[in-house]
């Protein structure tokens, strides 16, 4: 069970590889090892195993996010609006 805990999978020397998708970046099961400097699988254990931790997410950067997400929106629904005018004028 301690060895489970150990994976490399959960490491913070590992830098793990990633492939591009359609609309987001997959995951690989396979990465960069700095401490040992070759490529390992997510599922090897070693003992130079050091504990990744995670930072929480910066909540105030989510709401400027969504607040630029929303300006994007109004500036869309204008242009928009206006190319259907531009469309209604020329038919006539």
């Amino acid at each position: 069970m301690k060895e489970e805990n150990k994976k490399c999978l959960r490491c913070r020397m590992l830098n793990r590889y990633f492939v591009k998708g359609v609309n987001h970046l997959h995951a690989t099961e396979f990465g960069l090892c700095f401490e040992k400097r070759e490529i390992v699988t997510v599922h090897d254990t070693c003992e130079r195993f050091q504990l990744k931790v995670y930072k929480r997410f910066n909540h105030g950067l989510r709401y400027k996010l969504s607040g630029l997400l929303a300006e994007i929106s109004e500036i869309r629904n204008i242009i928009e609006a206006e190319h259907a005018e531009n469309q209604r004028d020329e038919s006539l």
